[in-house]
């Protein structure tokens, strides 16, 4: 058990005395869900309740330690985001941790320690959950451990190679440590494995495609990202030198 992880069961915990759910209830009926869909901390309450509870095992705990871990690391608006590539950088990004003030970083790595132990307790439950390697490999990411991170996504990708997020999420780790090349390979992947196209893997290859000075086919990376989902901010937020022509562009004639 990780230091303090005792602070976070009692600030967390919140079953009353005597309440027990009962075996027809899920996990998800009792605001444990991994999705957006009610706010992060009302989710680490509930899915601290679910495992405290001891009524559940196998994959419905896992699940809630992984949806647990979810919670964690996006509470309070702080899910740190990839960081635009400025055309012409070669280095790649760093993680908003590394930005922070050392406050708010410590309070960050903090939650990030909390939410890659609970990733680690689902998967030794559901040794096959490629959701919670998914999971844990985004904490990893935002910690700014980039090499553990890609482990877990190779994993997730091993467990099911049509996991077109996955795909992604390692390209955004190939992004940030400056590797375009692979950062494309993995973009191109993800959108012929997923089913739905998600605007989110064209933006990300447009952006690396603006950072090698292609702005032909960022802008048309773009243009999709804003097709498939008209409210995509980051597409409309586009850095203008990949809209400013072509003289520039490597690939034109």
């Amino acid at each position: 058990m990780l230091p303090g992880m005792m602070i976070f069961r009692h600030r967390y915990s919140r079953r009353r005395p005597g309440t027990r759910p009962t075996q027809a209830q899920t996990v998800k009926d009792l605001k444990c869900t991994w999705y957006p869909d009610m706010p992060w901390g009302e989710q680490i309450i509930g899915c601290t309740n679910v495992i405290d509870t001891g009524v559940y095992g196998g994959k419905d705990l896992a699940a809630a330690f992984s949806n647990r871990g979810k919670a964690v690391s996006s509470h309070g608006g702080r899910r740190p985001r990839l960081c635009r590539l400025r055309a012409g950088d070669s280095t790649g990004c760093q993680c908003r941790l590394c930005l922070q003030r050392p406050r708010q970083r410590l309070l960050l790595e903090r939650e990030y320690e909390l939410a890659i132990a609970d990733y680690t307790r689902a998967i030794s439950l559901d040794p096959n959950a490629g959701y919670a390697f998914n999971g844990r490999g985004n904490a990893y990411k935002a910690k700014g451990d980039l090499d553990q991170a890609l482990a877990d996504y190779d994993r997730t990708v091993r467990l099911d190679p049509n996991d077109a997020v996955a795909v992604n999420n390692r390209g955004v780790v190939y992004q940030i440590k400056g590797d375009f090349d692979r950062a494309i390979a993995n973009y191109d992947e993800a959108v012929r494995t997923s089913i739905s196209k998600y605007a989110v893997v064209f933006s990300n290859r447009g952006q690396v495609y603006q950072a090698e000075g292609t702005s032909i086919r960022a802008i048309a990376d773009y243009d999709e990202a804003i097709r498939l989902n008209p409210n995509y901010a980051s597409a409309f937020e586009r850095p203008a030198a990949a809209s400013t022509g072509n003289k520039n562009d490597k690939t034109a004639p």
